[in-house]
């Protein structure tokens, strides 16, 4: 899905899927924004898991940043060893408790869902694990949005990519404007191998 806030392009999605680091790319290329933020921390950029499971958003966002000579925020600042724990646990029980008493089809195309529609399913699934919903995702969509909100009034414009999971709670707390602004952890990528994207997406 993809989303407008002001003068930020949100674009949420499943993490490594093909065809959306396409949709991505173009994106990008139309927008030309002046900074990219991904749903990433500095502890993961810097042990470089992104680079093992590739194609996928943040090494998408990345590369396309060095290409475009734009910096990258970094978003998901509180990612946690109990977000790590539990997010598999998400996709378990939001696949075999949620999606198909939704009527929703799974099959790794969470990505063709509507804004709406995701949010239909992350109220379900609140309703069901109001515990792990928490850790998994309202904490880590209030954290991300302070930093967008920050990112809103100190850049043109900016393209923000995310899982669908936490699109709808993102435009929910900018939408309601109750958050404080956040200053998140901005890297500027070297520019140089941008070909690589090209042959991976």
């Amino acid at each position: 899905m993809q989303v407008q806030f002001k003068n930020m392009y949100i674009d949420g999605g499943v993490h490594l899927n093909e065809k959306r680091m396409q949709r991505i790319k173009q994106l990008i290329k139309e927008i030309k924004p002046s900074i990219i933020a991904v749903e990433y921390d500095e502890r993961r950029l810097k042990r470089g898991i992104y680079k093992e499971l590739k194609p996928n958003d943040v090494y998408c966002g990345l590369e396309m940043a060095k290409k475009m000579e734009v910096p990258v925020a970094l978003i998901d600042s509180s990612y946690d060893e109990r977000t790590v724990l539990d997010s598999n646990l998400l996709y378990k029980k939001v696949r075999e408790d949620i999606y198909d008493s939704l009527g929703f089809e799974w099959n790794n195309k969470a990505h063709t869902l509507s804004l709406n529609e995701t949010e239909e399913v992350m109220n379900e699934f609140k309703r069901l694990y109001p515990e792990d919903h928490y850790h998994l995702i309202d904490k880590r969509d209030k954290s991300m949005s302070c930093h967008l909100k920050w990112i809103s009034d100190e850049f043109k414009s900016a393209v923000v990519l995310v899982g669908a999971t936490h699109a709808p709670g993102i435009y929910e707390y900018l939408s309601n404007d109750n958050i404080n602004k956040k200053e998140p952890v901005i890297n500027i990528p070297k520019c140089n191998n941008t070909r690589e994207i090209e042959n991976t997406i």
